[in-house]
């Protein structure tokens, strides 16, 4: 399965990938691309972006309606880098 369009944050301290087939979207470490934790949207994420308090809205491949989604934990979206 594809993924969606890629979103690197302005500080390119994370990166989103929806990931359509999965129905969630990948956050990724923009250096190794680990995976660093996913937020389930269901449905078919095409497009996402990140906003303050860790929340995420994407936009649904097939329907193009708005998804809602917050990650697991409330803390800043940015991880300190080694």
């Amino acid at each position: 399965m594809f993924v969606g369009d890629p979103w690197l944050s302005a500080d390119e301290s994370f990166l989103l990938v929806p990931r359509p087939g999965s129905g969630d979207v990948a956050v990724l470490d923009p250096e190794s691309l680990a995976l660093r934790m996913s937020v389930a949207l269901g449905r078919q994420p095409l497009t996402a972006v990140a906003l303050s308090g860790g929340r995420v809205v994407a936009r649904d491949w097939k329907t193009g309606e708005t998804l809602h989604g917050q990650t697991s934990r409330k803390s800043r979206w940015h991880w300190r880098r080694r």
